[in-house]
């Protein structure tokens, strides 16, 4: 028999406030890991009282784009780009291209708020559906190296459910964990987990899946 004690591997937890998960492309680690102490600093620097992750899609993507910068790479935003659909071309939006160690990538990217209360049943779905969204998008940009669907993730909590929080923002991340990826990142810092948006939700921190288109 398997001795439960100590004869079998272990498997490691991984931390609550902030982490990566890399699956694989681990070049993109020092970019994530830019990414969560971004979101960090911006917070702290309004004193807790505004979160960069309460905002919207164009915002979330400039934050990515500081990353790369900061990480070492060249970001470019919200750009017009050539586009094909089945035979013709046509001049369109491109969110993100960013070079990081001489890889190039381009990206399409979704925000999604993401219902985590007790009650809230398949809060995953709308995050993988946005995932196929942006792949689908970004398969239309005319030659790149790599080409990335990037979701951006904040789920949010009624604010009956304060006491449970905690446990409650765990069982979301770990049914994330279960989105096939290419990498993802999180980060939920403990003096943001209780801030109000309005006096009803709390949004306490934001996720970040890549993915191959």
């Amino acid at each position: 028999m398997r001795n439960l004690r100590g004869g079998g591997k272990r498997r490691r937890s991984r931390p609550m406030n902030e982490g990566i998960k890399v699956k694989s492309e681990r070049r993109l680690s020092p970019i994530l890991r830019k990414w969560i102490s971004l979101n960090k600093a911006m917070a702290a620097a309004w004193k807790w009282e505004e979160c960069p992750w309460w905002c919207n899609e164009r915002a979330s993507v400039s934050i990515f784009a500081a990353a790369v910068w900061k990480a070492g790479g060249i970001a470019f935003e919200e750009f017009c780009g050539e586009k094909v659909y089945r035979r013709s071309r046509y001049k369109g939006r491109c969110d993100l291209y960013f070079k990081f160690r001489g890889k190039e990538y381009t990206a399409e990217a979704k925000h999604i708020w993401s219902a985590a209360g007790p009650r809230s049943n398949g809060a995953i779905s709308p995050i993988e559906e946005a995932l196929r969204s942006a792949s689908d998008d970004v398969k239309h940009v005319k030659e790149t190296e790599t080409k990335l669907s990037i979701v951006f993730a904040v789920p949010y909590f009624p604010k009956s459910c304060e006491n449970e929080l905690d446990l409650l923002l765990k069982k979301w991340r770990d049914q994330l964990l279960k989105i096939p990826c290419y990498n993802m990142a999180w980060v939920f810092p403990k003096k943001a987990r209780r801030a109000l948006i309005s006096k009803n939700e709390f949004y306490p921190g934001a996720a970040v899946i890549l993915r191959k288109a």
